[in-house]
């Protein structure tokens, strides 16, 4: 892996889906997605399945695991 490949992945992950650990093993997230000016999709993965964050430009859909609790969900 290198450094120049890395930073998009963290970006998106951190920046762009909003997405904070709150627990070990991801059972507990905080997500706080941005409202940008272009639509955009995401799928993280946890150990439990995908989240997936999707904005089209006017509506948010997030989608989770049901062993992960999310907070601050938009």
């Amino acid at each position: 892996s290198h450094a120049w490949s890395a930073s998009p992945a963290f970006f998106l992950i951190s920046q762009l889906a909003g997405l904070q650990i709150l627990e070990p093993g991801m059972r507990r997230v905080r997500l706080s997605p941005e409202r940008t000016d272009f639509p955009y999709r995401l799928n993280l993965p946890t150990p439990h399945g995908p989240i997936a964050v999707e904005w089209n430009g006017e509506v948010m859909d997030l989608s989770t695991p049901g062993e992960v609790t999310v907070e601050n969900q938009p």
